[in-house]
């Protein structure tokens, strides 16, 4: 029988209700208020069952906006993606660009390395976490951040009972019976996902070889540091045609820019080391940057916050919830902290 983490903010003092919530959604977003709300209350419920990798979770809330931005992207470290049902309320919000409408009975998949802002009503949902591996093989990379499929379509039912099925039954399987609807689940819900990405992805958006852009991407990341790295290389490292390597990163606005958010984000990681950091200038340049301005203004749009005044407010180290079986842990500490103190809630800075 698989263990079940269950946190709800009706089980603490009504003052404190919000920081209990904003605590549990830490890692996927920041949570407030909508703009022009009356009801300046934050609340919520998650019940958090395991899968073997997978983690399927049934929540509450009542009106919420919601914000995962490059900060909080880094801060959390999920290489996953989120299937949600929502069994009612809605759900409005930017997907990078992508405008998403969510009704009673849709589903929307979330890839959680990418930013979104959003607004929900009073609602519940029933989430599945998805490691990044399942989708992207099944979807050969497409970029299907805000994919909903209708509640109309009788493929989005078969899903939607589906994933709640496992959501009922998933503390009753044996392990033997937990791997293998794992497995299930996975080959099942990659599947549709296949299917519905192409039907997403618009002529315009060219579906490219994802051996091909794999290859490339490790090849940044493995050379960052190299004062060299830029398109020019990359063209003669893997014998490209340099229209053959645009159409290829077309998606994510070309390949300089993934070199240039590749090495801010590295910035951001090495800012936050608590023990003799270089300076940021030392950081920037060690990264490529030989103009220092232009490091500081890249940086400052990108994460909303000056380099100093990240290693000032620092935390004691990098949060790690890469992982659907790391964010059930995450939930299990909070509520053993929620419950050894019953009627308060500090917020853990180490957790993050």
């Amino acid at each position: 029988m698989q263990e079940e983490v269950f946190i709800s903010t009706e089980n603490i003092a009504p003052e404190l209700r919000g920081d209990l919530w904003r605590e549990v959604t830490r890692p996927l977003f920041s949570v407030d208020c909508p703009n022009g709300s009356k009801d300046r209350k934050i609340e919520g419920f998650v019940r958090s069952r395991k899968l073997g990798s997978l983690l399927i979770c049934k929540a509450g809330f009542n009106p919420q906006h919601y914000l995962r931005d490059r900060r909080i992207i880094l801060d959390s470290d999920l290489d996953i993606y989120l299937l949600q049902v929502f069994t009612s309320g809605h759900l409005t919000g930017n997907f990078e660009g992508r405008s998403v409408t969510v009704d009673p009975g849709d589903i929307c998949i979330i890839d959680m390395s990418k930013t979104f802002e959003s607004c929900v009503t009073l609602g519940t949902t029933i989430s599945i976490f998805l490691p990044r591996g399942i989708v992207d093989k099944a979807t050969s990379h497409r970029n299907i951040h805000g994919l909903t499929l209708k509640a109309c379509n009788p493929v989005t039912r078969l899903v939607s009972d589906f994933v709640a099925s496992l959501m009922h039954n998933a503390t009753n399987l044996s392990a033997a019976e937990n791997s293998a609807m794992e497995e299930t689940a996975g080959n099942f819900i990659g599947t549709i996902l296949a299917y519905k990405s192409a039907e997403f992805t618009t002529a315009t958006e060219t579906a490219f070889p994802s051996l091909l852009r794999d290859r490339i991407l490790e090849f940044i990341d493995m050379n960052l540091l190299r004062p060299e790295l830029c398109p020019s290389l990359i063209i003669e490292r893997f014998k490209l045609s340099r229209a053959h390597l645009y159409r290829t990163f077309t998606e994510d606005g070309g390949v300089a820019k993934i070199i240039r958010e590749k090495r801010l984000d590295l910035a951001y990681r090495e800012l936050l080391r608590q023990d003799e950091a270089p300076s940021a200038k030392a950081i920037a340049y060690k990264l490529g940057f030989t103009n220092s301005h232009q490091f500081l203004r890249g940086f400052n749009t990108r994460f909303g916050v000056k380099p100093s005044e990240l290693r000032k407010n620092a935390i004691n180290k990098l949060n790690r919830y890469s992982s659907p079986e790391t964010i059930h842990e995450y939930f299990k500490n909070i509520q053993l902290r929620a419950m050894s103190k019953q009627d308060r809630i500090v917020p853990n800075s180490s957790d993050m």
